[in-house]
């Protein structure tokens, strides 16, 4: 079995981001995103809000400032970038300046005016994320109550139709199912969806998202310290994503992951044509 998954590789430009965020001066920002691209990175996915547990919200006007290196030389790249933002100002302003992918951990429930603009935007590409709390934001308290991905069809459900009402094709929507502390406390809710992939796409027939990388919930199957500790726990999820045909993997070992799938689909290939 050949593996296509286009490889999504985190930028974050945020100082408290659980892994690896960071201010990044112009020369710095020009360097990580040459190294992502060097990577063989797909996408780039930008971010300038944290969304770990208990991070703060932030103001329309602190996001802007974080993005705005980042706004200033996007267009001098090839590679396709999206922008993981709640904030429909935000995404309208990247719009603009010819960005087709937008990534709401809210679903549209954080800003009522995001799905009106991406409906507006028939180009543009928007994943849309379950996470059991409308601010976006990951936590671990007490754990939904039901099958998670029951839970999560359902939501996806309605979510989907609220899209379609807004005049958003179904062709423009990426599904990410969550993972970690955003769907509950209980590390097994992120083993079930991973092992249930297939039973999500039959379903909807839509693109699907997974972000395992770096997750706590990795550390209570195999311990760790650190989240930057856990590339082989990361590895060996995503690569198990990768395997059910998830359509996008997003990552922060992009190197390590490309690796991987270059070696496998290596030996697939030459196995087909012994």
């Amino acid at each position: 079995m050949l593996l296509k998954t286009k490889i999504v590789g985190v930028l974050n430009l945020t100082p408290d981001s659980f892994s690896d965020g960071r201010t990044y001066t112009l020369a710095e920002l020009r360097e990580k995103i040459d190294s992502l691209i060097q990577a063989w990175a797909d996408i780039i996915d930008v971010g300038a809000e944290s969304t770990a547990p208990g991070s703060p919200a932030v103001s329309y006007e602190e996001e802007i400032a974080r993005l705005q290196d980042f706004f200033s030389i996007c267009k001098e790249y090839t590679i396709p970038f999206s922008l993981d933002t709640m904030k429909s100002q935000i995404a309208e302003k990247w719009i603009k300046l010819g960005i087709k992918i937008i990534n709401d951990v809210s679903w549209g429930r954080y800003d009522p005016e995001m799905l009106p603009l991406i409906g507006r935007h028939p180009r543009v590409k928007y994943i849309m994320m379950y996470c059991k709390n409308a601010n976006g934001k990951a936590d671990r308290e007490a754990r939904v109550q039901g099958d998670i991905i029951d839970i999560i069809t359902k939501f996806f459900d309605q979510q989907i139709a609220t899209a379609l009402s807004y005049d958003i094709k179904r062709s423009q929507l990426i599904l990410d199912p969550g993972m970690g502390a955003f769907i509950s406390p209980d590390y097994q809710d992120s083993v079930t969806i991973l092992q249930q992939i297939k039973r999500v796409k039959k379903q909807f027939k839509l693109p699907l998202l997974l972000c395992p990388s770096r997750k706590w919930f990795l550390s209570k199957i195999a311990a760790d310290n650190w989240p930057q500790d856990r590339l082989w726990s990361s590895l060996a999820a995503s690569i198990f994503a990768v395997a059910q045909w998830a359509q996008f993997i997003r990552v922060h070992d992009v190197k390590e992951i490309r690796q991987f799938m270059q070696v496998w689909n290596e030996l697939e290939w030459k196995k087909k044509r012994a």
